[in-house]
């Protein structure tokens, strides 16, 4: 069904459907643990979000792009590189959602970098901005992660309460 989107989507030049379908089609092939053909989707969105000047857009594929092709396969230090992009980007725009997901994302590599006060910092940015948009997938995510983050700190009851409210969303 992607790639049939994809074809459509280049014949009638919808250049919006084709940045969503390769950015969708990306994040399923991340998700099926294929990696290397994520990337090439991940990046053909992202190129095309460059070409049209769309920022929000760009922070936001490229945070997704940060965890589900770098964090997820283990590739933490470059995932750490592009998700402080999204972050940069994200705060130049000044979209809620893209923020939200770009803080987030980068709170996910200070994670693996084992940079927990760090992670700690932007994991709160994130779901703030979260919060405003009432966004609940990548919110959850965040709220899972920053009780994670305060496992690894020894603060258990803090990261039980965090985890719970992740489970609640």
């Amino acid at each position: 069904a992607f790639e049939e989107a994809l074809t459509i989507a280049e014949e009638v030049n919808d250049f919006v459907s084709l940045a969503l379908a390769n950015f969708w089609f990306g994040a399923n092939l991340a998700l099926n643990c294929e990696f290397e053909k994520a990337t090439r989707h991940y990046q053909k969105a992202i190129d095309i979000n460059v070409a049209g000047g769309y920022l929000s857009g760009m922070a936001s594929i490229k945070g997704s792009f940060a965890h589900h092709c770098f964090f997820c396969p283990g590739k933490i230090d470059l995932g750490f590189r592009i998700s402080a992009e999204a972050v940069h980007i994200a705060e130049e725009c000044g979209d809620s959602f893209a923020k939200g997901l770009a803080y987030t994302s980068h709170g996910f590599s200070c994670y693996g970098m084992g940079m927990f006060e760090e992670a700690e910092e932007y994991l709160l940015k994130g779901i703030s901005f979260f919060q405003r948009v009432k966004e609940k997938m990548w919110n959850s995510a965040a709220h899972f992660f920053l009780g994670d983050t305060y496992f690894e700190k020894g603060d258990f009851p803090t990261a039980e309460e965090w985890h719970r409210k992740g489970c609640q969303l």
